[in-house]
């Protein structure tokens, strides 16, 4: 069975203690889970090692856009020029 691995962002302040206690047991499936204190604006993983990202939150909470999104030549807009 694969391993699922989760990763749960958010600001240095936030509690991660209430979201650990809250998530289900481990009985049929394991997975792993980690919190990673930082911000949306900053890199917070190694390169080539997040293989699927979702948010359906964070898009509401920016400030600004981040700088990728102004570049028409970033490969992260996702599409050719």
């Amino acid at each position: 069975m694969p391993e699922l691995h989760v990763f749960f962002n958010d600001l240095p302040s936030n509690d991660f203690n209430i979201l650990f206690t809250n998530l289900p047991p481990q009985q049929d499936r394991e997975y792993f889970v980690v919190g990673v204190p930082g911000s949306f604006y900053d890199r917070l993983f190694p390169e080539y090692s997040i293989h699927f990202a979702y948010t359906s939150y964070a898009l509401h909470f920016l400030s600004k856009s981040p700088e990728e999104m102004q570049d028409v030549e970033s490969p992260t807009i996702g599409y050719d020029s």
